[in-house]
């Protein structure tokens, strides 16, 4: 019999398998959309990693998986023919007070 512990460790484990799953598949969906419905991209080029440290919802934001949906994008554009550009984000955000 397994004890309480490893039980709920299993069960947590499990959770959280079924959350990746369920990010990854949206992602591969969502990048197949945007790949046939356009011809080029521009992304952002994001350092996350401050965004993530000065955030008080930096897990939020890390559960997003940015990188992995931007690298996602770009594996597929080159299947696709299309092309994917990451730009500076100098300059393209407003502030507004």
């Amino acid at each position: 019999m397994k004890r309480a512990g490893e039980q709920q460790r299993q069960q947590v484990a499990k959770a959280n398998r079924k959350i990746t799953r369920k990010v990854e598949d949206f992602q591969h969906k969502l990048t197949t959309w945007v790949v046939n419905e356009y011809d080029a991209m521009f992304v952002e080029n994001l350092d996350v990693k401050p965004m993530l440290e000065s955030s008080q919802n930096g897990k939020n934001k890390q559960d997003a998986a940015w990188r992995q949906f931007i690298e996602m994008l770009e594996y597929k554009a080159k299947l696709y023919g299309t092309h994917v550009v990451q730009v500076d984000p100098a300059g393209t955000n407003k502030e507004f007070s």
